[in-house]
């Protein structure tokens, strides 16, 4: 039996696990004083496996991926689903977004959360290049999680595997390149009037 997958962010606890151990499963806790209550166990729609993903959640949004799954015949483009706290009764914890990559982008290899801001990365592989996007809660309508831009390296390489990891932090997102010099290396981006530069 796989060791679960865990997320921890603000009161909450979200607990992946392996297929050996319920596949396509996500349970979420909450904290109360110094006990953990379960709340939610999620069916995840379109993912089936927590091996290699990536998980993030606040006190209202929990967000899981899978980089490798394929969708619509498309081989590994990577899949996000976006759960609200609130969303079709109190504490139900439903599904209000899915988001797709494009074919072999990997998208969803990691993700963060701060506030109403979701930060995924694709890394790609050795044919297309890695990128970060970054999306938003109400970007595009209420809850439409619409992208607002996507992170590039000033110099592009596939090999570089940017993307292989990413986090948020206030204004600033820092990116991992795994692959780059075969030494790895990472990227800064600060947010200034709005816009996402190296």
């Amino acid at each position: 039996t796989m060791a679960p997958y865990v997320a921890a962010g603000e009161n909450m606890l979200l607990v992946r696990s392996e297929k050996a151990t319920g596949a396509g499963k996500a349970r979420i806790y909450r904290r109360n004083e110094n006990s953990w209550t379960l709340v939610k166990t999620i069916s995840m729609t379109n993912i089936d496996t927590a091996y290699q993903t990536s998980s993030t959640i606040n006190n209202n949004i929990a967000v899981m991926s899978d980089p490798h799954k394929t969708v619509n015949g498309l081989t590994k483009p990577g899949i996000i689903e976006i759960y609200h706290k609130d969303q079709d009764g109190t504490d139900n914890w439903g599904l209000v977004k899915t988001i797709t990559g494009i074919e072999n982008s990997q998208l969803g290899q990691h993700i963060c959360l701060q506030n109403n801001t979701l930060v995924a990365a694709a890394r790609g592989n050795s044919a297309i290049n890695g990128k970060v996007y970054i999306y938003e809660k109400d970007q595009d309508g209420t809850d439409q999680w619409g992208e607002v831009t996507i992170l590039s390296p000033t110099t592009e390489n596939a090999s570089d595997n940017f993307g292989s990891s990413v986090d948020i932090y206030g204004d600033y997102i820092v990116v991992g390149a795994s692959g780059h010099d075969n030494t790895g290396a990472i990227y800064i981006f600060k947010k200034e009037n709005g816009t996402w530069t190296q």
